[in-house]
C-alpha cells in the first residue's frame, strides 16, 4: 500500500504537471475541433460526425484494457511510469499529424486522414491519461487529502485550459488559411504533451505506489464486476450525461460566438480564456464546500447552478448591450452583445468549476469499494472505465452538435449562416447541455459512499490486511 508520508512535493507537482497535456488535449478538441474540421478543413458537418464518433467506439475496447494492463506491468519503474512515457510520445507525434492534413482535393480523403489520427491520438491519449489519474488513488488514501491532489491537478488543468484556449485562436486564425493555422496548433500542442510526459516520469520515480501482485487478466470478468460496484456505477452515469452536456457547450461555443453574436475569432479566445481563469479562481470555494458539505451535496450544487446560470445565454444577442467595446489583444471592434456574454460566462464558470472539480475527488474513493467487494485494487480498470465515460460523453456531445447544425441548414465554410442555422447553434449550446445536467443530478441521487462509509471501508480493508 502507498504511505502518505512518503508523499513529497516534487511527487504532488510532477504529477499534476501532467495535467498540462490534458489540458491542452481538451482545450483544442472540445472547443476548436469541429471548428477545425468545417472551416478549416471544408469538411460537412455529416460527414464531421462520423469524424468524431468513430474513434470513439474504439475507445470501449482500449480504455478498460489499457487500465488493466496498467494494473499488472511489473518493473522496477512501477505499473504506471512505463505507459506515461510511452504515451505520452506517441500521443505528442499522432495530436500533430492529425492537423498536419496533405493538400487533398477530396473530403473524404481529408475527412479519412484526420479520422485516422484522432483514432491514433485517443489511443495514445489512453495509454497516457489513465496510468496518469490511477496514480491518484496510490499516492495517497486519505479521503480529504485526495480531494486536494484532485483540486491541485484540476488548478493546472484549468490553467492550462486558460492558456490553450487564449492562444489557440490567436495561432489559427494569425494566417489566412484556417489549415495552415491549425497546424501550427497542432505543433504548439505536440512540444506541450511531449514535455509533461517527461516531467511526470522522472519527478515520479520514487512517489507512493501500490506492489504489483499478479492476477490473470480477463477484462470482460473485470468490467462485469465494476458493475457490482453501485457508487462507481452510478459516478459514471453521472459523468456520462454529464460530459455530453460539457461535450455540447464547449463545441458549440465557438459557432454561438463567431456566427450568432459576431464576434471574431479572436475574441472567442480570449472570452474562453476568461471563462476558464474564472473557474479556476473558484476551485478554493468548491474544496471549501466539499469539506463543509460532503462530496455529494456540492456535485449538485454546481450542477443546479450551472443549469441557472446558462439559461440566461439563450436569449444574448448582439446588440443586448448598446454600443461597440474593443477587448485587449483583440484588433477588431465587438458588439455589446459579446460583452454581455463574457460577463455571463464568468458566472457560468462558478458551476463549471464545482462539476468538474468534485467528480474527480470522487471517484477515487471508489476504488476502496472495489477492493473490499472483489479483493483486488484495479485502480486503472476503474480509471480506464472512468476515462472512457468522459470521452464519449464528450462525442455524443459533439455528435449532438452535428447532428444540429445538420438538421438547421448550416452551410460549412459560409461566412454567414442562415437564422434557422443560428438557432439550432443557440438550441445545441444552451439547452441541450442543461437537459444533460438535470438528468445528472437525479442519477446523482442515488450515490450513497459517504466519507464517514469511506473511512468504514478502509478500517474493514486494514483488519482483513492485519488477518492474512
Amino acid at each position: 500500500m502507498s504511505d502518505p508520508s512518503t508523499l513529497r512535493l516534487k511527487h504532488v507537482l510532477g504529477w499534476s504537471t501532467g495535467g498540462l497535456a490534458t489540458a491542452v488535449y481538451l482545450g483544442i478538441t472540445m472547443n476548436y475541433f469541429l471548428y477545425f474540421l468545417t472551416e478549416g478543413a471544408a469538411i460537412s458537418p455529416g460527414f464531421a460526425s462520423v469524424v468524431l464518433l468513430a474513434p470513439r467506439i474504439w475507445d470501449v475496447i482500449t480504455d478498460p484494457i489499457m487500465g488493466a494492463i496498467s494494473d499488472r506491468t511489473p518493473g522496477r519503474m512501477g505499473r504506471r511510469r512505463p505507459w506515461i512515457l510511452f504515451g505520452g510520445m506517441l500521443f505528442s507525434f499522432s495530436f500533430y499529424m492529425m492537423f498536419a492534413i496533405p493538400d487533398f482535393d477530396s473530403e473524404m480523403a481529408r475527412g479519412l486522414w484526420v479520422m485516422f489520427f484522432y483514432l491514433l491520438v485517443g489511443t495514445a491519449y489512453t495509454m497516457y491519461e489513465v496510468p496518469l489519474n490511477a496514480m491518484l488513488p496510490e499516492l495517497s488514501q486519505d479521503f480529504q487529502q485526495r480531494g486536494r491532489l484532485a483540486s491541485y491537478m484540476m488548478i493546472v488543468i484549468r490553467a492550462g485550459l486558460i492558456g490553450t484556449m487564449l492562444i489557440g485562436p490567436f495561432i489559427f486564425a494569425a494566417t489566412e488559411d484556417l489549415a495552415v493555422g491549425f497546424r501550427q496548433v497542432g505543433l504548439f500542442a505536440a512540444i506541450v504533451i511531449a514535455g509533461c510526459s517527461l516531467v511526470v516520469f522522472f519527478t515520479t520515480q520514487d512517489a507512493p505506489r501500490t506492489e504489483f501482485k499478479p492476477v490473470k487478466m480477463n477484462v470482460l470478468s473485470e468490467l462485469k464486476a465494476l458493475w457490482g460496484n453501485k457508487p462507481f456505477v452510478i459516478l459514471v452515469l453521472v459523468h456520462l450525461v454529464k460530459m455530453t452536456g460539457i461535450g455540447a457547450a464547449a463545441t458549440t461555443v465557438i459557432y454561438y460566438l463567431v456566427f450568432a453574436l459576431k464576434a471574431p475569432e479572436q475574441a472567442a479566445g480570449v472570452i474562453l480564456s476568461i471563462y476558464a481563469a474564472a473557474a479556476t479562481a473558484f476551485i478554493p470555494f468548491w474544496m471549501w464546500v466539499m469539506a463543509r458539505v460532503g462530496k455529494k451535496m456540492a456535485y449538485s450544487y454546481a450542477l443546479g447552478f450551472l443549469i441557472l446560470s446558462m439559461l440566461p445565454l439563450l436569449f444574448i444577442g448582439p446588440n443586448t448591450i448598446a454600443g461597440s467595446f474593443s477587448i485587449p489583444y483583440v484588433e477588431e471592434i465587438v458588439s455589446g452583445g459579446v460583452v454581455a456574454v463574457a460577463i455571463a460566462m464568468i458566472v457560468v464558470s462558478f458551476g463549471d468549476s464545482g462539476s468538474i472539480l468534485v467528480p474527480n475527488g470522487m471517484i477515487p474513493d471508489t476504488v476502496e469499494a472495489d477492493e473490499l467487494k472483489t479483493g483486488t485494487r484495479r485502480e486503472g480498470t476503474i480509471f480506464g472505465a472512468w476515462a472512457f465515460s468522459r470521452k464519449l460523453g464528450m462525442a455524443l456531445g459533439a455528435y449532438a452538435v452535428t447532428v444540429f447544425l445538420s438538421q438547421t441548414g448550416f452551410i460549412a465554410g459560409a461566412a454567414e449562416q442562415p437564422e434557422q442555422a443560428i438557432t439550432g447553434i443557440r438550441y445545441v449550446y444552451v439547452l441541450f447541455p442543461c437537459t444533460c445536467y438535470l438528468l445528472s443530478i437525479i442519477i446523482l441521487h442515488r450515490y450513497d459512499l459517504t466519507e464517514e462509509k469511506f473511512k468504514s471501508i478502509v478500517s474493514d480493508l486494514a483488519s482483513r490486511d492485519e488477518k492474512r
